[in-house]
């Protein structure tokens, strides 16, 4: 399993549009990629222009192929239309997991 996390701030005046590209995003990612366990979006409760994206994949192959879908190459590109985007994104190879709760 792969685990991506990923940290979105933008300029309050980009904030309903980068809103609609989570949006629409999120909702292609989930319905057509199999290989997809998770993909969500989370607003910060203390950066009211900052979001976390928490994504699940089932492995490499399934990421590998979510970079070349048309959904995640448009959502690139509005991200690279807002100049003072912020994006960090890390992704850990995950060997088990155990329920916390």
């Amino acid at each position: 399993m792969i685990v991506v996390l990923c940290t979105i701030s933008c300029s309050p005046s980009h904030r309903a549009m980068l809103e609609e590209a989570m949006r629409e995003v999120a909702e292609a990612t989930r319905r057509f990629e199999p290989g997809c366990m998770e993909y969500a979006f989370a607003a910060d409760i203390h950066e009211t222009s900052q979001w976390r994206l928490c994504e699940l994949w089932a492995g490499e192959d399934a990421l590998t192929a979510h970079f070349g879908t048309t959904h995640l190459l448009n959502f690139r590109e509005v991200l690279r239309s807002m100049p003072s985007l912020c994006v960090s994104a890390v992704s850990y190879a995950v060997g088990s997991v155990r329920r916390l709760v």
